[in-house]
């Protein structure tokens, strides 16, 4: 029987992504893994509000079985 390939996990900040063996990321939370994508996406200390398969989830969320991971500059408010 062939081995399954394994789904990646696609991690995106404005137009550059990166993907992550979804086994290097199950179990992980949001900010580890932003720690672990913040060279390659440059999104070092910002403040961005995260994303997972399209619903927004806390820096604090642990990941598991997911296809999308996103990080987006929050909206600015009007006073």
């Amino acid at each position: 029987m062939p081995a399954t390939m394994e789904k990646p996990v696609r991690v995106t900040s404005g137009a550059t992504s990166i993907e992550f063996a979804q086994s290097s990321v199950a179990g992980k939370t949001v900010d580890e893994i932003k720690k672990m994508a913040q060279d390659a996406l440059n999104v070092g200390n910002d403040q961005l509000v995260a994303y997972a398969d399209g619903k927004e989830v806390k820096s604090s969320f642990v990941l598991g079985q997911v296809d999308t991971l996103e990080f987006v500059k929050p909206v600015g408010e009007k006073g």
